[in-house]
This record gives C-alpha cells, structure tokens and sequence, in this order.
C-alpha cells in the first residue's frame, strides 16, 4: 500500500460536507439571519446564524452535551468548510439559548416552520383530516400510482384524539388539555 504525505488540513468529519451543501441547497442560513435572532451586545460575539450552524453540526458528529462541542471548535476544516470567522464554545450556546423566552420560541419556529415546509415539494403524497364528535379520520396516502390512476383515500380512525390545524398549514398534531392528549 502506497502512502503519500500532504499539507492539506484533514478532519474525521469530512461527510459534513454533505450537511453543508444541505444547508446550502435549502438556504436555511439565509432564512435563519431574517428570524431576529438574539444578538450579543459584546464587542467579542459571534454571529447568532453561526452559532446556530456550529450546533447543528455538534449534534449531528454526535456531541450530546455543551461540553462535547469543543470538538468543533478545534476543527478548523469545520470552521473553513462552513465558513464560519469563529466557533462557539459550550458557554456561548448555553448563553445564546437561555436568551429565548417562550414567547420568542413560538413567534421564531412559527415562522421557520412554515418557511420550511414551504419548501417541501410533494407532488404524490396528500394529507387530510377530517373531524367528528368523538373521533378523528386521518389519510396519508399517496395520491397517484406510476400509472397515473387515482388512489382512493384510506381512512384511519383514531378515537379519542382530535387534530387540530398548524396554522396556515395542511398539517395537524395532537392537543393535549390538562396534560392528556384529547
């Protein structure tokens, strides 16, 4: 087996280039940097976006707690293939997170996920729900076969659970009512 030396920097990570061309393809960065994300007053902070990414990363090489992150930060293949100036340490998420509110994570994942689900183009699939008294039918279903025909809805029954809309989306989830799904 024939070995060759290189100058380039190498990192055990390199499948995130895939996550970076995701991320890319999606324009998640972009929509991120529109949400109003908290920012840092310091004159030391790092871009809110890039955090965002930095941990998304951590998670997805397996980092389970803040502490695990540091393998980031030290990763400077990471840091030039996401582009980021900075990596943020553990300290800098837990601080970056304990600055959203309840108020701040509905108003901010409302928005991002509509937008995301926005970008989803099924053009096969539907789904439906349709409500009674005491029960709930609910259909995913592809809607056309290869060839071309039409599939009849099949309709589940879920009893006991009613659906309720996301807004402004044909998506439904549970509600629950003094800590029982209803």
């Amino acid at each position: 087996m024939e070995h060759t030396y290189t100058d380039k920097l190498v990192t055990p990570w390199g499948g995130m280039k895939e996550m970076k061309m995701l991320i890319d393809k999606t324009g998640i960065s972009k929509k991120l940097g529109e949400l109003g994300l908290p920012e840092s007053r310091s004159n030391n902070r790092i871009d809110p976006v890039s955090i965002v990414e930095s941990f998304l990363v951590s998670v997805w090489i397996g980092c389970f707690r803040f502490s695990h992150t540091a393998v980031v930060k030290v990763d400077e293949v990471l840091r030039e293939m996401f582009g980021w100036k900075r990596v943020a340490s553990g300290t800098t998420f837990d601080r970056f997170f304990k600055k959203f509110t309840p108020s701040m994570n509905h108003e901010i994942f409302i928005e991002l996920y509509s937008w995301f689900f926005e970008q989803l183009k099924f053009d096969n699939y539907t789904l439906e729900a349709r409500q009674g008294q005491s029960s709930s039918l609910v259909c995913f279903c592809e809607r056309y076969t290869d060839g071309g025909q039409l599939l009849e809805p099949q309709w589940q029954y879920r009893e006991q659970q009613q659906l309720h809309p996301f807004p402004g989306r044909d998506l439904c989830y549970p509600q629950k009512q003094n800590g029982r799904i209803v």
